[in-house]
């Protein structure tokens, strides 16, 4: 696995920012349930290696217990006790569960690797990505309120950060829970993968495979107040994949 180099994200809006789009969805969104998918999306790192923390966070009223694996790869399971009406903290392997690159194939899947929370009962789940004067956190829907067909739109952040050769990359991720899944994206920039912005294209997930997708590090601004002046035409709107849209078709 390559190591993370200034080029990468500084300050960006974790992973499943982009569930809070859920569009038409008929059945009650609960953030308690028993299965959990996540990931934690690449980020700049102060040492060049990964993150200083990768954290997740699970409450329950009562004492509990639960398994942390990757779906994909057999022996990462991990069981962890849960203490009742406390804030229960695990640490995250970097080196086993971090993702980096983006618009990955089928060549390197099994280096891109997302995680599965299974429950014993109902919990709650939050998670952290943790470095110096910076961090970024959300909670996780459960598999349980997930739509069959959902739709999502992203909210990212602008790529308004400059690097060596351009621009911190706007980015989401995406992870499959079930197999056989495939998803329309229909990105508002283009993206390293060659994807052009505002036509659909479509991606083939199997259960816990991470897809991340990143803007070109050629996109971006250094404006870091669009509030200041317009977003449309000195803000940070080129390589801003704040928008895009994601629904599974199958």
């Amino acid at each position: 696995m390559k190591k993370l180099n200034s080029h990468f994200l500084t300050g960006i809006l974790l992973f499943f920012t982009l569930f809070l789009g859920v569009k038409d969805s008929k059945a009650q969104i609960s953030s308690t349930g028993k299965t959990f998918y996540m990931s934690f999306m690449e980020m700049e790192t102060r040492s060049g290696g990964y993150p200083d923390t990768l954290l997740i966070f699970v409450t329950s009223p009562i004492a509990t217990s639960l398994v942390l694996d990757n779906p994909r790869l057999t022996g990462s399971a991990l069981t962890y006790t849960i203490q009742a009406n406390k804030v229960n903290r695990i640490a995250v392997d970097a080196n086993f569960y971090y993702p980096v690159g983006s618009e990955f194939n089928s060549a390197n899947l099994n280096s891109k690797r997302g995680l599965r929370i299974v429950a014993k009962d109902p919990v709650n789940v939050y998670c952290m990505n943790l470095e110096l004067n910076r961090s970024d956190g959300t909670f996780i829907l459960p598999y349980e309120s997930i739509p069959a067909a959902p739709e999502f739109y992203v909210c990212s952040f602008p790529p308004n950060a400059g690097v060596t050769g351009g621009y911190a990359e706007s980015e989401f991720v995406i992870v499959g829970m079930d197999n056989s899944v495939t998803v329309e994206i229909t990105p508002t920039a283009a993206t390293k993968g060659g994807a052009t912005a505002g036509t659909p294209y479509t991606v083939s997930l199997i259960r816990g495979q991470v897809y991340q997708v990143q803007s070109k590090t050629s996109d971006g601004t250094n404006n870091t107040d669009p509030a200041a002046s317009s977003w449309a035409t000195t803000g940070a709107k080129a390589g801003d994949l704040t928008g895009t849209r994601i629904r599974v078709i199958n």
